[in-house]
C-alpha cells in the first residue's frame, strides 16, 4: 500500500515538474505632464510566474491595470519547450478603457529578450511596459 501512494505521489510531482513556465520581469513607467515639459514619473516592476496560456495581471496605484498572458510558439528545430513565446494582453486606464493590445505580431519574443510598448493617452499620460519573458 505504501509503495502505490509513494508512486503516486511521484507520479504527481513529476507531471507538474514537467510543466514548463514563463517567468515574466515586468516593469511599467508612467508619465505625466509631458505637454508642459514638467515630468511627473512613477514606476512599478513586478516578477509575474506564469502557465503556457495563463493570464497575470499588474495593477498600478493610479487604477490602470496590464493584462498580460504568454503562449509558447513551438519551433520546428526546437525539442521540448520552445524559446519563442507571444505575449497577448491589454492595458486599460483607470476608468476600464483599453489603452492598446500586447497581441500583435511585434509581440513575439525569444526568451531573455527586452520588449518595450509605449501607449498614450489623450491627457497627455505616456504609460510605457517594458517585458523581459525566461523560463524557469
Amino acid at each position: 500500500m505504501k509503495k502505490i501512494f509513494y508512486i503516486s505521489i511521484f507520479f504527481f510531482l513529476m507531471a507538474n515538474i514537467c510543466f514548463a513556465k514563463v517567468q515574466l520581469e515586468m516593469s511599467v513607467l508612467v508619465k505625466k505632464g509631458l505637454e508642459s515639459g514638467l515630468v511627473l514619473t512613477s514606476e512599478i516592476h513586478q516578477v509575474l510566474l506564469l502557465s503556457d496560456t495563463e493570464m497575470g495581471q499588474l495593477r498600478l496605484k493610479n487604477g490602470s491595470k496590464v493584462d498580460i498572458g504568454v503562449q509558447f510558439l513551438q519551433d520546428p528545430k526546437d525539442y521540448g519547450p520552445s524559446s519563442l513565446v507571444l505575449l497577448k494582453g491589454t492595458i486599460k486606464n483607470f476608468q476600464g478603457k483599453v489603452l492598446g493590445n500586447l497581441g500583435d505580431t511585434n509581440s513575439i519574443l525569444h526568451l531573455g529578450e527586452v520588449k518595450t510598448f509605449l501607449f498614450r493617452e489623450k491627457t497627455g499620460q505616456l504609460i510605457e511596459v517594458i517585458v523581459r519573458p525566461t523560463i524557469l
